[in-house]
């Protein structure tokens, strides 16, 4: 970020923080708390993913085992998995950064709205 744009941000928040004035305070801590109320949230839908992917992965391989002909399917199973778990491990590391720098998310959040109300 070049130092034009630091300078833009910087008084747009002292901007913000003039108008609001004890009010921003407490805005800063429920943007806080929103963050760790979306890595909860990040982490029930890890848990549904992985769990979606065990099960898939498991009637993949009884389809695979079995003497019928589901070889489409069984594929097809293969491919969910494989999505779940991708979808679990891009959902994780949202995860972490909201639980390593809630501060991050609550300025991007900031900004988002910012950038909404213009």
């Amino acid at each position: 970020m070049n130092e034009a744009t630091q300078e833009k941000i910087t008084a747009a928040l002292r901007a913000l923080a003039d108008k609001l004035g004890e009010t921003g305070a407490h805005l800063w801590q429920v943007l806080i708390r929103q963050q760790h109320i979306a890595a909860v949230e990040g982490i029930v839908w890890v848990i549904v993913l992985a769990g979606m992917a065990i099960l898939t992965h498991r009637w993949a391989k009884k389809c695979w085992n079995s003497s019928e002909d589901c070889d489409t399917e069984a594929a097809l199973l293969w491919i969910a998995s494989a999505l779940s778990i991708l979808g679990a491990l891009l959902i994780l590391t949202s995860v972490a950064s909201w639980i390593i720098n809630p501060e991050f998310g609550a300025l991007s959040d900031l900004m988002e709205m910012f950038r909404a109300t213009r």
